[in-house]
């Protein structure tokens, strides 16, 4: 195990998950490359980056960003380009609402505590978030969330079925709101419409509006986000933005201090060498223990 500044332990196990994500990073930036698509390190891998010169100790995953007009790019070649055991996961391809794209690899596990049940690509995964602008009228600006915060969670309702009573009479409803609207695909094209309006005719300023509407921390001006350069990460290299700096500082403050913050998606069950679908099975089956492969 290898400590850090504050005494966290990063075991064998962690080390092989970053190693099948940083082989999924090199496969991305293999299609970003061939098709010209810009894309930079976001949020805590832009950080980790910069203070680590890789992985935040007590990360576990990859954040990626692109302008809104790379990421519809690399959606309209992700389909070719991604082969098995690839997946290039998005709302219209699989049974699940994110918001942004997700690169999966199929042969591994990680599977969210709390989507245990859920029927879709579960391998390690690797986020990858669209950047769209803000209106720069206020009252646009709370229409615009608002529509995608009733649309986002309906869809996510939509998918989401334990069986708890409450959650159930959700699930209906929602089902009904989502099939008047002539299905899962086509609403959440609809949300991803009121995501792109302001593109080219907002303020100025983007976001990732399909997971942090609102948050001032995570606004980017688009000026900013023209130049880049690659930049250590652990054993290969990663595009980072010029401006990383006041990135940073507006996102974390004093950014070389480390402190440990949980992740935004909570708990993983990871597995290197065992597929999602034999995991779930094999937890069903008794025949191993899930708790034994989170980091």
């Amino acid at each position: 195990m290898t400590k850090t500044p504050i005494d966290f332990k990063v075991t064998k196990q962690r080390r092989a998950v970053w190693r099948t994500e940083l082989e999924m990073l090199e496969e991305f930036k293999r299609v970003c490359k061939k098709h010209h698509l810009r894309y930079f390190a976001f949020g805590g891998t832009m950080l980790g980056a910069i203070r680590h010169k890789g992985f935040i100790p007590w990360d576990d995953d990859i954040d990626l960003a692109m302008l809104r007009s790379d990421y519809d790019k690399l959606r309209t070649v992700a389909n070719k380009e991604f082969k098995k055991p690839y997946f290039f996961q998005t709302d219209y391809n699989d049974r699940l609402f994110r918001g942004h794209a997700q690169l999966r690899k199929s042969d591994t596990t990680g599977i969210m505590i709390e989507e245990m049940n859920c029927k879709y690509n579960q391998g390690i995964f690797i986020d990858i978030f669209p950047l769209d602008e803000y209106p720069a009228d206020d009252v646009l600006r709370k229409k615009q969330q608002t529509r995608l915060f009733f649309i986002g969670g309906t869809l996510r309702n939509y998918y989401r079925n334990t069986g708890k009573f409450f959650e159930k009479i959700d699930h209906i409803l929602a089902g009904i709101i989502v099939w008047l609207h002539g299905g899962p695909a086509k609403f959440f094209a609809i949300y991803e419409k009121i995501a792109r309006q302001y593109n080219d005719k907002g303020n100025g300023i983007v976001g990732a509006l399909s997971v942090n509407y609102g948050k001032e921390v995570d606004y980017m001006r688009i000026e900013d986000l023209q130049k880049f350069k690659d930049m250590p990460f652990e054993d290969t290299n990663i595009s980072m933005p010029l401006t990383y700096d006041e990135i940073l500082t507006q996102h974390f403050g004093d950014y070389m201090k480390p402190a440990q913050v949980p992740n935004t998606h909570g708990d993983v069950y990871f597995s290197t060498n065992i597929p999602y679908e034999t995991f779930i099975e094999k937890v069903k089956n008794r025949e191993i223990e899930a708790e034994d492969y989170l980091l």
